[in-house]
């Protein structure tokens, strides 16, 4: 029976190392939840993109939503959109501004993200701007997908430089920081 236990210990080793492996190389900077708030105007209250014979209504809620969830996953263990009661680690309230330049036939998006602990402590601010060239056309929603996504990829560059605020994520989890609905976040003073 010896040889049979010390096979089952190395098999069982084995099948270990590649799960340890990836949540090594996984690119998690860190093992928090994220909770995405944005302010109830985001997705009550469309923007207009206008040209000389065309105009569309933009309802950045639901666009910015999809692309911070997104570009955010891979970064945090869990990341959802801050709806009811629900909790996180650490809340990033988005304000997303869309223009659209018609003379230039430019889509810009400018992005200023605020991070929170669970308890609704600031611990960190980033912005971001981008451009992309486009008409405005029926695909306009496409079109302002891909400019804030460009954003949201500067704000993860951004976050994975920031070594102040990754400790400060850290911290926050260290100190077993009470939860609270992640709502809370639209109640604090901007920074």
């Amino acid at each position: 029976m010896g040889p049979l236990k010390y096979l089952a210990a190395v098999l069982l080793m084995l099948v270990s190392i590649p799960a340890a492996l990836a949540d090594e190389t996984s690119g998690n900077s860190h093992n928090a939840t994220l909770a995405i708030y944005l302010a109830p105007h985001e997705y009550n209250q469309p923007v207009v993109l206008r040209h000389a014979y065309y105009t569309y209504w933009v309802n950045r809620g639901e666009i910015v939503a999809a692309v911070a969830q997104n570009t955010f996953r891979p970064m945090f263990r869990e990341v959802s959109t801050c709806e009811g009661g629900n909790t996180a680690d650490v809340i990033a309230w988005v304000r997303p501004q869309l223009f659209y330049n018609p003379l230039m036939e430019i889509y810009y998006a400018d992005l200023k993200v605020n991070f929170y602990r669970a308890d609704g402590k600031p611990i960190g601010t980033l912005k971001s701007k981008a451009q992309r060239n486009g008409f405005l056309d029926s695909f306009y929603y496409q079109r302002s997908y891909d400019v804030f996504a460009d954003a949201f990829s500067k704000i993860t560059d951004q976050l994975s430089q920031n070594t102040a605020l990754q400790d400060a994520i850290r911290l926050s989890m260290a100190e077993k920081v009470a939860h609270a609905p992640c709502a809370i976040v639209g109640l604090v003073p901007n920074p």
